[in-house]
């Protein structure tokens, strides 16, 4: 990924450098269109697709409201059981591009298609203040709790405390299962 990023990128600083080239003419008018041009029209074309999506008023733009976060249940595409088991919309940031890598299909469709499977922040000086988040919860059972108990928070890149020291632990348990095995 961070090859082929870097390649457009530097393709899009070649083409800034070099504003004479044919690559900025529009072919489909008789006209040889400038950079500035081309530029300036293609700022009108993302304004006005931004109006569409988010509004007249530009104040209220948020990135989330078109950059949608949805964790589908292997079941949730099934009519009727998909609004149960799937977690979202959610508002989300980033993008292919940013730390927080939460991909969308292509420029035009903003909807969220990968993302991390989990996000920690180790500090290896004072590992008991580490930070920690899962995409939607610890449990994989619609009704428990911690089935989606952290998708608002990964969603809005917040985090937990990650617990490392047994009294910590012992004082946040909820339950304790223990498995032994049969002789």
């Amino acid at each position: 990924m961070y090859t082929s990023l870097d390649d457009s990128w530097i393709a899009l600083q070649d083409l800034l450098r070099d504003t004479d080239t044919h690559w900025w003419d529009d072919i489909t008018t008789p006209d040889r269109e400038t950079a500035a041009q081309i530029m300036t029209r293609s700022l009108g074309h993302a304004c006005e697709k931004l109006t569409q999506d988010l509004g007249e008023d530009v104040t209220a733009w948020r990135w989330g409201d078109v950059h949608r976060l949805l964790f589908k249940h292997p079941f949730g595409y099934v009519p009727g059981i998909g609004r149960l088991l799937n977690i979202g919309p959610l508002a989300s940031g980033g993008a292919r591009e940013t730390i927080n890598s939460m991909p969308s299909k292509s420029p035009h469709k903003y909807d969220i298609i990968a993302g991390p499977s989990t996000r920690r922040l180790i500090d290896f000086a004072r590992p008991d203040q580490s930070l920690t988040i899962l995409p939607t919860g610890n449990s994989g059972h619609v009704r428990d709790p911690h089935y989606d108990d952290q998708a608002a928070l990964f969603a809005r890149g917040e985090y937990r405390t990650a617990l490392y020291n047994r009294e910590e632990i012992e004082a946040a348990k909820e339950h304790e299962m223990h498995i032994l095995p049969e002789h």
